[in-house]
C-alpha cells in the first residue's frame, strides 16, 4: 500500500484546474542532473498526457526531454485532509508531464518544499503536525467519487 492524497492543481493566471488524487512517492524523483546533485531544488509534480489535456495544455508547444514534456508554466498544488479542507498550497515551477503514466506523483522534491513527512508506519502524511490518513486508509473507496480516482490503480474496483 502507499500514501495518497486528494490534491486540487490550478494554473496562474487560468481558470482550468482539476482535483485528483496523487501518489506522495518520493522515490518518482526525475534522473539526476550531475553526480553531485541528488534532488532537483525545485518543486515539480509529473502528471500523466491526459491530465495535462484537461488543464489546458497544448503539448505540441512545449519542449520535450527524454521522455517528459516540461511545461514552464506556475501552477499551484493544493493538498487536501480527508474532510476535504486545504492543507498546504505551494506553487510549482514545473510540470514534467510522460505519456503513458497512468497516476500522478508528487516526488520527494515536491514534498521538501510543502514541508510534508511521510510516516510509512501509519500510511498518513503529516504538515505542521497535522496528521492526514492516506486517502484510501481513511475514505471508503466506494464513497470517494470516481473522477477523483481516474489516475489510480483503483478506478477499476469502483463500479
Amino acid at each position: 500500500m502507499a500514501i495518497y492524497a486528494k490534491i486540487k492543481i490550478k494554473r496562474k493566471n487560468k481558470n482550468k484546474e482539476e482535483t485528483c488524487i496523487a501518489l506522495l512517492n518520493t522515490g518518482s524523483s526525475l534522473k539526476p542532473i550531475s553526480i553531485d546533485i541528488r534532488v532537483l531544488p525545485i518543486p515539480y509534480i509529473i502528471v500523466p498526457k491526459e491530465l495535462a489535456l484537461e488543464l489546458g495544455v497544448v503539448l505540441e508547444k512545449l519542449p520535450k526531454k527524454d521522455k517528459y514534456y516540461v511545461d514552464e508554466n506556475i501552477y499551484e498544488v493544493c493538498m487536501y485532509d480527508l474532510e476535504d479542507k486545504p492543507v498546504v498550497c505551494i506553487d510549482i515551477q514545473y510540470l514534467f508531464i510522460e505519456e503513458g503514466l497512468d497516476r500522478i506523483l508528487l516526488p520527494i522534491e515536491f514534498l521538501m518544499k510543502a514541508k510534508i513527512k511521510l510516516d510509512i508506519e501509519t500510511l498518513s502524511w503529516e504538515h505542521k503536525g497535522k496528521k492526514v490518513k492516506s486517502i484510501f486508509e481513511g475514505k471508503d473507496i466506494r464513497k470517494i467519487d470516481k473522477k477523483l480516482l481516474r489516475f489510480t490503480p483503483y478506478i477499476d474496483l469502483v463500479d
